[in-house]
C-alpha cells in the first residue's frame, strides 16, 4: 500500500486490448503531478509520463512486456548514444542531435540499433580520420551486410579501403554496386563477397595508386577484377598486391624502356594498367611474339605468379569494365528482400521497442537537468 510520501500508478498491461485501454492512466497521472509542481519541473515530469505512455502504446503493446522495462538501462542507453553522437559530431561538423536523429532513422533499414551504428561510424572514422564521410558510408555498407549475410562490424575494412584506397567519400552505395558488377562480369571466384574482401585486404596497395579522378578510380577497380580472374580469393589478393608492388620497384626500369613515367610527383602509380601493359608488350617483343617465352621471361623477372598474370591478362578489358560497370541495384534489392522476412520484422520490432525506451530515457535525463 502507498504511504503518504508515495504515488502509485496502477496499470494493467496483460494483453493487447488491456494495454491500449490502460496506458492512458500513465499520461493522465503524470499530468496531475505536473499541476502541483513548478513549471519547469512539472513539464519535465509530464514529459516522462508521456514518453512512458508512448512507449507502451507504440513499441511494447504487441509484445506485452511493458512490466519488464528497466528504466535505468533506458537512461544509460540514451546517455551513451548522446555521448557517442556528440563526440562524433565534433569532428564531423554536424550537431550531435542531428547525428542521433540520422542513426535512429537508419535503424529499421539497417537492422542495427542507433548506438551500434554510432559505434561503427566512430570506429570507421578512427581509421579514415574522416568522421563526416564515415557517418555517410554506413547505409551502403549496411545493405551489403544484409545482402551477404555478414555482420556490419566485419565491413569496417571495406569502408577504410573505399575511402583511403579508392578515394570514395560519403555514401558508398554506388561504388559498392560497381564493384559487385565488376565481380559478376569477370566471374571472380567467390563472387562479390570475395571481391569486397579482396578490396579490403588490398587497402595499403590501393593507396599507392593515384585515384584523383573518377576515371582513374574506375580503372583501378576494373584492373583488380581483371588480374583476379580465375584465381582463388587468397591467390588473387597475393597476385594483385605483388603486381602493384612490382610497378613501384620497377618504375625506373619501365620508364627507361618505354619513356613513360610510372610514378607521379607524390610517388603514386599514375596508371597501373598502362604500366602493366607496357611490361607485357616489352616481354612479347623480346620473345618474338611467343606467348610462352614471354611468360617465362616475365616470371623470371618478377616471380612466377606475378609474371604469369601480367603475361596472360587482357588489359583491354580494363577499359571496357571501367566504362561499362555500374551499380545495378542488385544489392539494395536483396537487402530489401531480407527486410521483408519474418526474422527482419522481429528485429525491427525489437529496435522499435528499444528506441521507445531510449526516448523515455531522454525524458528522464531532461527531468534530471531541470531539477539542478
Amino acid at each position: 500500500m502507498a504511504t503518504k510520501d508515495e504515488a502509485v500508478i496502477s496499470v494493467g498491461l496483460e494483453g493487447g486490448t488491456g494495454v491500449v485501454a490502460e496506458v492512458g492512466k500513465i499520461d493522465s497521472a503524470f499530468d496531475k503531478v505536473k499541476g502541483h509542481l513548478k513549471d519547469g519541473l512539472g513539464s519535465a515530469i509530464k514529459g516522462i509520463g508521456s514518453g512512458l505512455a508512448s512507449a507502451a502504446s507504440d513499441g511494447l503493446r504487441a509484445a506485452g512486456v511493458f512490466q519488464a522495462i528497466n528504466l535505468a538501462n533506458a537512461v544509460e542507453d540514451a546517455k551513451k548514444l548522446d555521448f557517442q553522437t556528440a563526440q562524433l559530431g565534433i569532428t564531423a561538423g554536424i550537431t550531435g542531435a542531428r547525428l542521433r536523429e540520422g542513426f535512429e532513422g537508419l535503424e529499421k533499414t539497417t537492422l542495427q540499433s542507433a548506438p551500434a551504428l554510432a559505434a561503427f561510424a566512430t570506429s570507421l572514422s578512427d581509421t579514415t580520420f574522416d568522421a563526416k564521410s564515415a557517418t555517410e558510408a554506413v547505409g551502403g555498407l549496411a545493405d551489403v551486410a544484409l545482402a551477404t549475410g555478414q555482420d556490419l562490424n566485419a565491413l569496417g575494412g571495406r569502408g577504410k579501403s573505399l575511402h583511403d584506397g579508392l578515394g570514395v567519400i560519403g555514401d558508398t552505395t554506388a561504388e559498392l554496386g560497381r564493384l559487385r558488377d565488376i565481380a559478376e562480369q569477370v566471374k571472380v571466384i567467390g563472387g562479390p563477397k570475395a571481391f569486397y574482401a579482396e578490396i579490403a585486404s588490398l587497402g595499403p596497395q590501393l593507396e599507392t595508386v593515384s585515384t584523383a579522378t573518377d576515371q582513374s578510380k574506375a580503372r583501378l577497380e576494373a584492373l583488380v577484377g581483371v588480374l583476379s580472374k580465375g584465381l582463388t580469393p587468397g591467390k588473387a589478393r597475393e597476385v594483385v598486391a605483388g603486381a602493384l608492388s612490382t610497378l613501384q620497384r620497377s618504375a625506373a626500369d619501365i620508364k627507361r624502356n618505354t619513356g613513360r613515367d610510372v610514378l607521379d610527383s607524390q610517388g603514386q602509380i599514375i596508371d597501373p594498367t598502362q604500366s602493366l601493359q607496357d611490361l607485357q608488350d616489352l616481354a612479347r617483343r623480346k620473345s618474338g611474339g611467343n606467348a610462352e617465352k614471354a611468360r617465362r621471361l616475365l616470371s623470371n623477372q618478377f616471380g612466377s605468379d606475378v609474371g604469369t598474370v601480367i603475361a596472360r591478362s587482357n588489359f583491354q578489358d580494363v577499359g571496357y569494365l571501367a566504362a561499362n560497370s555500374r551499380d545495378q541495384g542488385r544489392t539494395t534489392r536483396e537487402a530489401d528482400e531480407f527486410r521483408q522476412s519474418d526474422e527482419a520484422k522481429r528485429k525491427q520490432a525489437e529496435l522499435e521497442r528499444n528506441s521507445g525506451l531510449r526516448g523515455v530515457g531522454n525524458k528522464i535525463l531532461d527531468f534530471g537537468s531541470s531539477v539542478r
